[in-house]
C-alpha cells in the first residue's frame, strides 16, 4: 500500500508501504496524547514541529529495524507547518 502526506493542506510526497509498522513501532515507544503518538494513531498532527523533535530524540535513544527507521526519516523530513497528514487513499466514509 502506499501513503501520501500533506503539508498544511498540499500534497508533499509518496511513498511505499512500511507506516503501518513504523506507526506501531512508535506507539509502542512514545507517550499518549503526543504530537507524534497522534500521528502514529490518527495519521495526523497539529504540532508538526514537537513531532519532529520527539521522533529524532526517539531514533537517537530507540533503535528500530532498518526498514523502520527508514521510513520515519521519511516521514520525518515532512513534520513542518501547522498540520501533517498520512493517508493511505482509502475513504473510510465512502
Amino acid at each position: 500500500m502506499s501513503y501520501e502526506i500533506y503539508v498544511d493542506g498540499r500534497y508533499a510526497a509518496s511513498f511505499a508501504s512500511g507506516w503501518d509498522e513504523a506507526a506501531t513501532w512508535i506507539e509502542k515507544h512514545t507517550a499518549n496524547r503526543t504530537p507524534l503518538r497522534r500521528l502514529a494513531e490518527l495519521g495526523e498532527t497539529h504540532r508538526p514541529q514537537e513531532a519532529a523533535a520527539m521522533l529524532s530524540d526517539l531514533l537517537e535513544h530507540q533503535k528500530p529495524a532498518p526498514d523502520i527507521a527508514h521510513t520515519l526519516r521519511h516521514v520525518h523530513q515532512f513534520l513542518t507547518g501547522d498540520h501533517v497528514f498520512i493517508w493511505d487513499g482509502v475513504d473510510e466514509e465512502g
